[in-house]
């Protein structure tokens, strides 16, 4: 019998990318943001999910010498939701900034995965970063982070070594690839190929979403982040600007 239950809940951000070269000139514009990605990803996998998301934004990015740098129009304020009435036995988070409003969260009764990335970006200028200093509060709420190491340094320290004992801590470092902190255990995996690519928009969601595929069918936690690396490299390699 076809099972038609909902495995996870998303809670994602959709956006209209726009990128530009150094001198100005418009190279692209293409839907975007985590939903997409992630969407792309769970319906590949055959994934039932229940997306929930905010308004579309607007991203301006310039492509500069393997870096981008640009702009967010921010179309609401955070969205509030009642957690507690969640019923799928896991939650996904990955925004572009703080798109949802994350009181209550402890009220969810199954196991969350989250994407820093929204939580860490200065809404006045999305591409630094700003501390998540009340992280702390909310963080036994967790069940799996995932960041580039720049972003998880933007966190309380003792909250994410506290994290890296009891759950999943996923530290993201481009061609090098990934570490891997689970329940105390350490390990650095590589990409099994280096894509040089002019953006790697995407490839975070892409990674994280085959990671969770992977760990909700198997509980590996090293397995899963092997098989996102791999299917990450296949994304990045499909990229044209």
């Amino acid at each position: 019998m076809l099972n038609t239950t909902p495995l996870v809940t998303l809670l994602a951000s959709r956006a209209h990318d726009s990128f530009f070269n150094a001198s100005g000139e418009l190279l692209r514009e293409q839907e975007g943001g985590p939903a997409l990605y992630i969407e792309r990803v769970f319906r590949a996998e055959h994934l039932l999910y229940v997306l929930h998301t905010p308004p579309s934004v607007q991203v301006s990015l310039t492509v500069q010498d393997n870096e981008e740098i640009g702009t967010v129009e921010r179309a609401s304020s955070p969205l509030v939701l009642s957690y507690e009435s969640f019923q799928t036995p896991f939650l996904f988070i990955s925004t572009i900034l703080d798109d949802f409003n994350l009181s209550g969260i402890e009220s969810y009764r199954g196991s969350i995965f989250l994407d820093i990335q929204g939580y860490v970006r200065d809404p006045a200028n999305p591409f630094r970063k700003r501390l998540w200093d009340n992280f702390s509060t909310i963080a036994p709420a967790f069940f799996c982070i995932k960041g580039t190491a720049e972003e998880m340094a933007t966190l309380p320290h003792k909250a994410v070594a506290d994290m890296q004992q009891r759950g999943i801590v996923l530290v993201t470092r481009g061609k090098e690839g990934c570490e891997v902190f689970a329940h105390g255990i350490h390990q650095k995996l590589a990409p099994p190929r280096v894509i040089k690519t002019t953006t790697t928009v995407g490839a975070g969601d892409t990674f994280f979403a085959h990671f969770f595929v992977r760990f909700s069918a198997t509980h590996n936690v090293m397995e899963s982040a092997q098989f996102a690396l791999l299917y990450t490299s296949h994304f990045l390699a499909e990229i044209k600007i």
